[in-house]
């Protein structure tokens, strides 16, 4: 008979009453814990500890019952758990790529992880410190400073020599806002790949390690794609390339009509989970500033790309960053969502009924941008959600959506009244 191993679960929402059978079945449960102490009743009569108290108890495995990655990082640079100790409840139940699958065999290509930040402090000194936690230390950064209103160096003075040694801090003469500093990391100075990060991403404590690994066989590459929801289920052999728009678009598709898809248009819009092959990317840089006021410059880059057949895209089912939510400072939904709208000015060699899907794949949420308007309720707002209807919704939402998104900005024009 194997001896159970004794571990302690971390997360008591979602994943936890869906896994929660199988966990108590194949380990001795010490311990729960969650950040929110009133989630402890959903703990099935198992003893509550808080986070803070995790690192001094015995045990063999901390398992992390939560679908998005980032709270191993989290717990480690809040609470001090060892790395080594902590396991995602979908690392051993599914097929989801978190750990490196080997070691890096070599370095050939550089890699330079460029960051727009603009009055972020402490969430820019976060993604630092995980950067210094990576498993692989084979890169450079460079830091964008959109004209913040502190001296960005400071976050940089009490870390190690070698690694103050590899950051170089790029400061512009006026704040260009969240599209022009975006775009800007597009043309540093840089060789080999670059991996673009916001200035409040988490991104794995894996995530160069794996990157190296993926850009070892990735020449004729030009942007590879990581995954932020489970891809797995759609892609079967680690990752898939694609050489054209078209091709690219009929797979996105076929997840889209299915009937329980998960999200998956966070994957494409997402800045901070992708690479880019610096070769490759250097005759699109153009577009990308022609239409920055998408708000969505680094998928103007990707479909330029395709479409003139400059680099293959490849969607790698590998995980290297987690989502937060913003938290609403520098984000105006309604902005980024009009921004977005501009998509349609973007000449691509394409059907309409293929433009429709990459509008699916890039534009917010109808629902969300609806509720960011009533949040506001000023005339402005109203436009701003009319202007987003007849410019892009109206030609791939249902029926029912397109009615019920008129009807809301009908309401809100009553309530002025």
């Amino acid at each position: 008979m194997i001896e159970k191993e004794n571990v302690i679960i971390y997360g008591l929402g979602k994943c936890w009453e869906q896994y929660s059978d199988r966990l108590m079945r194949d380990y001795n449960i010490l311990y729960c814990s969650d950040r929110n102490e009133k989630m402890s009743d959903k703990g099935k009569g198992i003893l509550y500890i808080s986070p803070d108290q995790i690192k001094d108890m015995d045990y063999d495995k901390l398992i992390l019952c939560n679908y998005l990655l980032g709270m191993k990082e989290e717990l480690m640079l809040k609470y001090g758990i060892e790395l080594q100790k902590m396991v995602y409840c979908l690392e051993i139940y599914e097929n989801i790529r978190i750990y490196p699958e080997k070691t890096l065999a070599n370095n050939k290509d550089k890699l330079t992880i460029i960051i727009p930040t603009y009055n972020r402090k402490e969430r820019l000194s976060r993604t630092l410190d995980l950067l210094q936690l990576q498993t692989n230390q084979n890169f450079n950064v460079i830091i964008l400073d959109d004209h913040s209103n502190y001296d960005v160096a400071v976050i940089t003075e009490n870390r190690s020599k070698e690694f103050k040694e590899r950051i170089k801090i790029v400061r512009n003469v006026g704040n260009l806002g969240m599209a022009g500093n975006t775009a800007f990391a597009f043309i540093q100075e840089a060789e080999g790949w670059i991996w673009t990060l916001t200035d409040d991403d988490v991104p794995s404590v894996y995530a160069v390690e794996i990157i190296h690994q993926e850009i070892e066989s990735a020449d004729d590459i030009g942007i590879i794609l990581f995954s932020i929801n489970l891809m797995q289920k759609y892609i079967q052999d680690s990752y898939i390339d694609f050489e054209n728009v078209s091709d690219m678009i009929t797979f996105y598709q076929g997840i889209l009509t299915e009937e329980n898809c998960k999200r998956i248009e966070g994957d494409f819009i997402y800045f901070a989970n992708k690479v880019y092959h610096t070769k490759k990317i250097t005759r699109c840089i153009k577009e990308t500033f022609t239409y920055l006021y998408t708000a969505i410059p680094q998928n103007i880059l990707l479909l330029s790309m395709l479409d003139k057949g400059e680099g293959i895209l490849r969607i790698s089912d590998k995980k290297i960053v987690g989502y937060t939510s913003p938290d609403g400072d520098h984000w105006d939904w309604l902005d980024v969502g009009l921004g977005m709208t501009i998509l349609d000015d973007l000449p691509l060699n394409i059907s309409e009924e293929e433009r429709s899907v990459i509008y699916k794949l890039c534009m917010l949420d109808h629902k969300m941008v609806i509720q960011a308007a009533k949040n506001d309720g000023s005339k402005e707002a109203i436009n701003k959600i009319k202007k987003m209807y007849y410019r892009l919704y109206q030609y791939y939402l249902a029926e029912s959506d397109k009615q019920a998104y008129i009807n809301a900005w009908k309401d809100m024009e009553k309530k002025r009244k």
